[in-house]
């Protein structure tokens, strides 16, 4: 499993958004730099990623592209460096991998 997978699953999502990706251009160019290509970006999903004390020590964002039922999943330091990015659903993204 993932390691923010773990944390996620135990930590506070306090905050979570859905708009096109066209406008959250740090989680879009994640992505991008992640191998997404920027056409491909439907809408991103964010989560931000917080110790039990309420501490925000990254984000996980789900990256819906055009045409695909499934995601990118990008996991992300609290600059908005790519620390893991994969793929889950029935999608292809040159480069990475499917979750395990």
């Amino acid at each position: 499993m993932r390691a923010y997978g773990l944390i996620a699953s135990a930590a506070l999502l306090a905050a979570c958004a859905t708009v096109p990706g066209q406008q959250q251009d740090p989680f879009r160019e994640a992505a991008v730099r992640a191998g997404v290509p920027a056409g491909d970006i439907a809408a991103i999903r964010t989560y931000d990623m917080q110790t039990e004390a309420g501490e925000l020590i990254g984000y996980e964002a789900w990256v819906q592209l055009e045409g695909c039922p499934g995601f990118v999943i990008l996991e992300l330091d609290t600059d908005y460096d790519v620390l893991d990015a994969y793929v889950r659903g029935d999608c292809a993204v040159p480069g990475l991998s499917a979750e395990t």
